[in-house]
């Protein structure tokens, strides 16, 4: 687009096992990666939950006056709570991804992911656009609403 944009990742960070993108050390990883790809610079990473005082405030500051105009939540299944965090900040028609909507029944995120997003849904805070991948809500948020 020519607009630098900033880019933001919460990360808690932790192991992921029995899955094909398997770690041992999350964060450890995500650095490495941003690293080979030469996009460290680019991106601004907090170690931590959304929801800790002190990384929002941290990702406040990181942002600035700024509005967000994508945000990507695969966390813990607490959207309402995340959007409630930092909804002020997010821009009208702010494009949502939302992981663990629909998924395998053993994915203990789902029914808690599926509720937030439906009661927003159903509010008018969110517009959904469709479920995609593996079960990966995507819509936008609807700050006039």
């Amino acid at each position: 687009s020519g607009v630098s944009k900033k880019l933001v990742t919460i990360e808690p960070g932790g192991s992921l096992k029995g899955h094909r993108l398997a770690t041992r050390n999350i964060v450890r990883d995500l650095k490495r990666n941003l690293a080979k790809h030469r996009v460290t610079e680019l991106v601004t990473l907090f170690e931590g939950a959304s929801h800790d005082p002190v990384v929002a405030s941290g990702v406040r500051d990181a942002i600035g006056a700024d509005e967000i105009g994508l945000l990507i939540l695969d966390a813990d299944g607490a959207v309402k709570r995340d959007l409630d965090t930092f909804g002020d900040k997010l821009s009208d028609r702010c494009w949502l991804v939302i992981d663990d909507y629909t998924g395998p029944a053993d994915n203990i995120k789902l029914a808690a992911t599926r509720r937030d997003v439906d009661e927003l849904v159903a509010a008018g805070k969110l517009a959904p656009l469709g479920i995609y991948g593996w079960g990966t809500w995507i819509g936008y948020w609807r700050s006039n609403a």
